[in-house]
């Protein structure tokens, strides 16, 4: 499924994006993260996933890239957990890209692609490590918190708040 909303190219992941989606995760924790994270887990976090994990990820998982003339500036992959329940694994966009509504238009479009394939779904969620960083953008696309979960990560395990987005009512 290649989308062009709001003037950006959504497409399916190709094994030549995995260098460009972990050096834009690596960068948010490096840059971003490390502040509310600290060190170990900001560690724990860049080594999560590598190239050939993203690769991997693709293979199982409907994952999306989203472009410019540029290259890949956001990715976004989702997961089935049950049948009413998909959870946004991983949602990220290239720091120098922030404040463009990318991530937003990556949400609006798991969203459609949910409610096209998987129609049973009646809600969304998404855990993050980093409820400073991130709570604000969750809750401006519409997501509420839905209690606490646990991240686990190559040697630890980090606690995470849980966000929610009914898709139907």
């Amino acid at each position: 499924m290649n989308a062009v909303i709001n003037g950006l190219s959504i497409r399916f992941f190709k094994a030549r994006d995995a260098e460009s989606c972990f050096k834009i995760r690596s960068a948010a924790f490096t840059r971003e993260f490390y502040r509310e994270l600290g060190a170990r887990a900001t560690s724990a976090g860049v080594n999560a996933f590598m190239p050939e994990d993203y690769v991997r990820m693709a293979k199982k998982s409907p994952f999306f890239v989203a472009e410019d003339s540029g290259g890949v500036i956001g990715f976004i992959t989702i997961e089935r957990r049950n049948k009413q329940v998909a959870e946004i694994a991983l949602i990220y966009v290239d720091r120098k890209q922030l404040g463009k509504q990318i991530g937003q238009t990556l949400i609006k479009h798991i969203e459609q692609w949910v409610i096209a394939n998987w129609p049973e779904v009646t809600s969304l969620i998404v855990d993050t490590v980093i409820p400073q960083y991130n709570s604000g953008f969750y809750k401006k696309v519409g997501f509420v918190p839905a209690g606490h979960a646990v991240c686990d990560f190559p040697d630890l395990q980090l606690p995470a708040l849980r966000l929610e987005k009914k898709l139907k009512p």
